[in-house]
């Protein structure tokens, strides 16, 4: 997903929170008068170009989005990005540290490095999206 110029990786096993926590960014994002656009809602393709990690969305499943206990939604999209912040959903049992170390504030993807949020899967997602939000601005 995109914020402003910003694209956002989620990444996190099945039912985690991944489509839940991209939608309430898109939501915030669009309440506070930001552009924001989905890239795609799994099969995303990364690759590195210019020293910048693209996030490109399958063609079958771009623009769509699976909501929970509703199907199938076709949202505003857009096909490519440049990856700016990884935010990983951990499983249930995993523990985040409530002052994480530097080294697992980011992440390594295709020679790339990113800054990184860890979640727990299920994590409040208005409270985890407020988060995000607030770390985009701050840090962009």
């Amino acid at each position: 997903m995109i914020i402003g110029d910003a694209g956002i990786l989620i990444r996190g096993a099945s039912g985690s929170g991944k489509s839940g926590l991209a939608l309430a960014l898109m939501r915030i994002a669009s309440q506070s008068g930001q552009f924001a656009r989905l890239v795609g809602d799994d099969r995303i393709a990364v690759e590195a170009a210019n020293g910048r990690l693209i996030a490109r969305a399958h063609p079958v499943v771009a623009g769509q989005v699976e909501r929970h206990g509703f199907g199938i939604a076709r949202l505003p999209a857009e096909t490519t990005a440049v990856v700016r912040l990884v935010v990983d959903f951990l499983a249930p049992e995993a523990k985040t540290a409530r002052l994480p170390d530097p080294p697992d504030q980011a992440t390594m993807l295709q020679g790339i490095a990113l800054p990184r949020i860890a979640l727990p899967a299920h994590r409040a997602l208005p409270q985890a999206a407020d988060a995000i939000f607030a770390w985009l601005h701050h840090e962009m």
